[in-house]
C-alpha cells in the first residue's frame, strides 16, 4: 500500500510533494529482520518515513513528524486497527476500540504550530484480485474546527474511516459475493440460477451508486460476473454447474 499510494499522492498534488509515512517501529520486528545488513526500519527512515511506537508514542517521536505537517508536508497514516486481516471487504471486528487518532495529531501540530490549516484526506486502495490491478480513490479533505473538544474530534476520526470505506471501489467480484452472501444468508445453501444472479447485477448496475464503481462492471458486465463466478468456484466457495450455482456456506 505505502508504495502505490506514494506515488499517488505525489503526482495528485500541486506543486508535487514528497509524502512521509507514520509507520510503527515493531513491524519489521524478529530474526528475519534483526540479521538483515540493514534493518527494514533504517531503510524506512532513510526513506522520509517515521517511525513510532504503538503501544505508547513518545513525544520524541511526534516532533518530526508535527514539524513537517507545520512545513506544508503530506503525510500519510493507517488508522490502526482498521486493515482487514484477510483481505475481506466487510470484516467484523470486536477489538477496535479506537481506530487510531488522525485528530489527536492535528491537535497537537495547532498547538505547537497554531495557524497552521491541517486537513486530512480519505484515500483508499482497492485490489481487484482477478485483473490484478489496484484503484487509489481519493476523497474530499475533512477539517474540524480548533475549538472541537474531544467528543468532536473523536467522532472526526470516525467519519475519515467511514470516508475511507466509502472510497472502497465495487468490481464484479466484490459485486457477486455480496449477492451470494445475501442468498446463503436468506436461503442457506440453496442453489442459485445464473440467470437470477445476473438479474440481480443488472438491476443494482441501473441503480445509483455512492461507492465508486469499476468502469468495466458497468460498460461489459458479463467480462466481471462470469470470472468472478468462475474465481470463487475455484477456491470452492461454490460450485458451478450449468446454469446453478450451489454456495457452499461452511
Amino acid at each position: 500500500d505505502p508504495l502505490d499510494l506514494w506515488a499517488a499522492i505525489y503526482w495528485s498534488m500541486t506543486p508535487n510533494k514528497v509524502p512521509a509515512f507514520i509507520m510503527r517501529d515493531d513491524f519489521f520486528k524478529g530474526p528475519l529482520w534483526d540479521y538483515l545488513p540493514i534493518h527494514p526500519n533504517h531503510l524506512c527512515e532513510m526513506c522520509g518515513n517515521y517511525l513510532i511506537s504503538r503501544d505508547e508514542v513518545k513525544l520524541a517521536q511526534l516532533r518530526p513528524i508535527l514539524k513537517h505537517l507545520a512545513d506544508s508536508g503530506a503525510v500519510g497514516m493507517f488508522p490502526g486497527r482498521t486493515r482487514s486481516r484477510t483481505g475481506a471487504w466487510f470484516e467484523y471486528r470486536e477489538d477496535r476500540v479506537n481506530p487510531g487518532s488522525p485528530a489527536f495529531l492535528i491537535t497537537i501540530t495547532r498547538r505547537r504550530f497554531p495557524g497552521e490549516p491541517i486537513t486530512v484526506t480519505p484515500v483508499a486502495r482497492t485490489w481487484h484480485p482477478i485483473r490484478k490491478s489496484a484503484a487509489i480513490v481519493f476523497g474530499p479533505a475533512l477539517y474540524f474546527s480548533e475549538e472541537a473538544d474531544r467528543t468532536v474530534q473523536q467522532a472526526f476520526d470516525d467519519a475519515v474511516l467511514t470516508a475511507i470505506g466509502d472510497l472502497v471501489e465495487i468490481h464484479g467480484l466484490h459485486l457477486v459475493s455480496a449477492l451470494l452472501w445475501m442468498h446463503v444468508l436468506h436461503y442457506g445453501e440453496t442453489p442459485i440460477s445464473t440467470p437470477a444472479l445476473r438479474k440481480a447485477i443488472t438491476n443494482w448496475i441501473g441503480g445509483s451508486h455512492t461507492h465508486p464503481v469499476h468502469p468495466a462492471l458497468i460498460e461489459k458486465p458479463e467480462e466481471e460476473i462470469a470470472p468472478a463466478v468462475d474465481y470463487l468456484a475455484r477456491r470452492r466457495f461454490l460450485r458451478w454447474e450449468g446454469d446453478w450455482l450451489y454456495p457452499n456456506a461452511a
